[in-house]
């Protein structure tokens, strides 16, 4: 909501929704960063991981290595039309760092895909 602070900041006049104004304090000084919502587009952050994916009757084994930091990875098993499906997940919403190896095991009936989806999908949405 325009309060006065955005008009200071800017030098004009604004509308509800067309900035984005963040304040803080640094020690005695008031600090004011306003952002134009129009002209602003946040950056994509793709994490790299790779996947290594082995089938055994109604278990999927999983080898996930980081190449880059990866937060909050979640794990689904899904059915020939992408809907989601039962699954017991041996480890499930963890964050994968560069360079570490992560195991994880998924049992569930039939033939399953696997999606892995890390949280900052979630926020481009």
């Amino acid at each position: 909501e325009p309060d006065g602070r955005f008009e200071r900041a800017l030098g004009f006049e604004v509308a509800k929704g067309d900035y984005l104004c963040c304040t803080g304090r640094l020690g005695e000084e008031e600090i004011c960063e306003v952002y134009d919502l129009k002209k602003y587009r946040a950056p994509v952050y793709n994490p790299l991981f790779k996947v290594i994916e082995t089938k055994k009757e109604k278990t999927i084994g999983l080898e996930l290595r980081g190449e880059q930091f990866a937060p909050c990875l979640r794990i689904e098993a899904l059915d020939a039309e992408g809907r989601t499906v039962q699954a017991e997940i041996s480890d499930n919403f963890f964050d994968l760092a560069p360079g570490t190896v992560r195991h994880v095991t998924v049992r569930c009936g039939g033939d399953a895909e696997i999606r892995i989806t890390p949280f900052t999908e979630v926020w481009e949405r």
